[in-house]
């Protein structure tokens, strides 16, 4: 897996750990893809196209152009989006793609038969057919749009304000309700048709079997740009701002004990879930109403409850001190976590498969 980004920035993800790669550039990159791992280019600021094939980077000659997206495939030429209009580099050679009236476009998607579409600023959706035609759908939004992919022959975009469209062939292109207005700044789907979107303040979206739901990733409050889902089905990866793996999900903790809002009863904590894939490890935060956090907790995935240490037997004072506290939960998948033998890095979102979280009030008396 390949992430750009700043001044030149190229990481290369191995399955085990990201490394830098020169790039021989300061300027921004701001897209990336390939036909194979030896044939992989790089697009971005002030008229900047990177191409890997094998050896290193190297830097191609192109129209000086802010370059905001890029995409090729097995027998394809590579197209890159402009600031204005999309341009075609085949065998060396720079051309305009498309008519005049396809401009402001942010971001394409190239199947492997020629079809591709391309969406932009103020709801503009354009397609064109494997024969090179181009068409203007009439979308009804004027948000612009961020993303687009196909899934079969279905084209799905994401844009500002929450927007998720839909277009199916012969008929018309629909708006999706969704229940966030954040941004949405990139979608994929899976090799089971699993649609998934991310965004601004840890918003991800997802679509299986034809049902949109969202989630809202606690951990992480800063702008997803990007999604890459494996064609083995494995693990989908975000890079933006930081970076974060939301997939497999996991099912949502329910506390059960303390009543939320209500008087600890007993010092046991206890939660279930409904589904999903077994976690590893489960971590419990006890805090003061002001933040303070008083107790970490770290108890196997199966376990559903937790007592407190008798610390007034022990040491003589109360696990707790009076007034409100918060719970929270966390259900973390994490194969490589040893319980037995851990460090505080190990609860870095970047060392995380997937996770949830809950949280409870409850008033210590």
């Amino acid at each position: 897996i390949y992430a750009v980004g700043d001044k030149g920035t190229i990481l290369l993800f191995s399955g085990n750990a990201w490394t830098s790669q020169s790039s021989g550039t300061e300027h921004d990159l701001r897209a990336i893809s390939g036909r194979d791992g030896d044939d992989i280019w790089a697009v971005g600021e002030k008229g900047t196209v990177l191409h890997f094939a094998g050896g290193g980077w190297n830097q191609v000659e192109a129209p000086n152009d802010n370059y905001r997206d890029v995409a090729t495939s097995q027998g394809q030429p590579l197209y890159a989006v402009g600031e204005t209009r999309i341009r075609r580099y085949d065998d060396g050679q720079w051309s305009i793609e498309g008519p005049a009236w396809v401009q402001g476009i942010t971001s394409i998607a190239l199947r492997d038969d020629g079809q591709m579409a391309a969406v932009g600023t103020e709801g503009r959706l354009f397609l064109r057919d494997a024969n090179g035609e181009w068409s203007w759908l009439e979308t009804p939004t004027t948000a612009n749009l961020r993303d687009v992919v196909h899934l079969g022959d279905e084209v799905i975009a994401v844009g500002d304000n929450g927007t998720v469209l839909t277009h199916k062939p012969a008929s018309s292109t629909d708006v999706i309700q969704v229940s966030t207005d954040r941004t949405l700044f990139a979608i994929t789907s899976t090799t089971d048709s699993h649609v998934v979107v991310v965004g601004d303040d840890g918003a991800v979206l997802h679509r299986k079997d034809g049902i949109w739901a969202e989630d809202i990733i606690e951990d992480y409050r800063s702008t997803a740009y990007d999604i890459f889902a494996p064609e083995d089905g494995g693990v989908i990866r975000v890079v933006g701002s930081t970076a974060f793996i939301i997939g497999p999900f996991v099912h949502f903790p329910y506390v059960t004990a303390p009543v939320h809002d209500g008087n600890l009863e007993s010092t046991k904590m206890a939660w279930t879930w409904d589904g999903g894939p077994e976690n590893q490890i489960t971590r419990l935060l006890v805090y003061e109403s002001t933040g303070k956090l008083l107790w970490t907790f770290v108890v196997k995935g199966s376990e559903k409850e937790f007592i407190l240490p008798e610390l007034e037997l022990l040491m003589g004072y109360q696990p707790l001190p009076t007034g409100k506290k918060r719970l929270e939960i966390t259900r973390i998948l994490n194969t490589n976590f040893d319980i037995d033998n851990y460090t505080s890095r190990e609860w870095s979102i970047y060392r995380r498969d997937s996770w949830s979280s809950n949280r409870s009030y409850f008033v210590m008396d």
